[in-house]
């Protein structure tokens, strides 16, 4: 099924036993469903409101939105100018990426979940702006072995994401990164160009923040849990725990975890498995900070600040 304009194409409903495919400046359709693909094309604007396919669904233009929409290959929201919007879920068997070139990712209230049925590579979850902001709800990876994939969120400005779920990395990059939730088997990586937090992590492997201010507040790693601020304060407010080793640090700024508690099990570690807070100018304020682990996982607790260390 083929509908080609000028200037809009609209489509209420459309079934089709192989193809929809809508091309106008203005392109909508209120519902499809394809056996193979649905594609939305619009020069202007593209729209689709529901849409399920069998291979891939994508929505292109300069404005791209999705309600909600299922496909068993990939799912692609692609935006140039404008905005790249999703409302609901996005769930695919293979890929699901919502970006924009210059215009904002607005999935605040949708799921994008990757399930990894049928995929043959890494079935991954990506919502990037190049130019502007990310805001999303949940992004979830299910995959596993081969189909195993990560969850990346990166924005130019600000990004927000309320949790994630990954089979592989996460990894969450902005201006002003600000993470709620996330959970990953093996690493989550939070750089902010300006600021970075995590609220709540767990992670097989690695957890690292990032910025020139850094924000860690309850975290749980199987290696190793970083939080490292250049020219501002480097803070944890609750938990803290890695089998490796914890440190959290701050070049210009304080260590600030007076209500933090800092923890190295030594629990799968190859060698010292430590405790160290330190700033290279500021004050560093600590909660706890605990050790345990034995024979070659044996490690220190270090506090050093050239000011005053508690």
């Amino acid at each position: 099924m083929t509908l080609s304009a000028a200037t809009t194409a609209a489509l209420g409903a459309g079934s089709s036993t192989r193809d929809i495919k809508l091309t106008a400046p203005t392109a909508t359709l209120t519902a499809g469903t394809a056996i193979r693909d649905i594609l939305v094309s619009g020069v202007t604007s593209a729209s689709v409101t529901s849409g399920s396919a069998g291979r891939d669904l994508k929505v292109s233009g300069a404005a791209a939105s999705l309600g909600g929409g299922d496909a068993g290959g990939d799912l692609l929201v692609t935006a140039t100018t404008g905005a790249a919007t999703v409302t609901g879920h996005a769930t695919a068997g293979n890929d699901v990426e919502i970006t924009a070139t210059t215009g904002a990712v607005a999935a605040g209230g949708a799921s994008l979940t990757a399930t990894g049925v049928g995929a043959s590579d890494d079935a991954h979850v990506l919502a990037r702006s190049s130019g502007s902001s990310v805001d999303v709800g949940s992004a979830v990876t299910q995959g596993t072995g081969a189909a195993a994939g990560d969850v990346t969120i990166s924005a130019a400005t600000t990004a927000s994401l309320g949790s994630a779920n990954s089979t592989r990395d996460f990894s969450f990059s902005a201006q002003t990164a600000s993470l709620g939730s996330a959970q990953a088997v093996r690493d989550i990586l939070v750089t902010g160009g300006l600021s970075a937090s995590l609220s709540n992590g767990t992670a097989g492997r690695d957890i690292k923040v990032s910025g020139p201010t850094a924000s860690l507040g309850s975290a749980s790693a199987g290696g190793d849990g970083l939080g490292s601020a250049t020219t501002g304060d480097s803070s944890v407010t609750g938990h803290v725990t890695a089998g490796d080793d914890v440190e959290i640090t701050a070049t210009s700024g304080s260590v600030a975890a007076s209500g933090g508690s800092l923890t190295s099990t030594g629990v799968g570690a190859t060698d010292d498995a430590h405790v160290l807070a330190s700033s290279a100018s500021g004050s560093v304020n600590v909660g706890s900070a605990t050790t345990q682990g034995t024979g070659v996982a044996t490690g220190d607790v270090t506090l050093d600040s050239p000011v005053s260390a508690t």
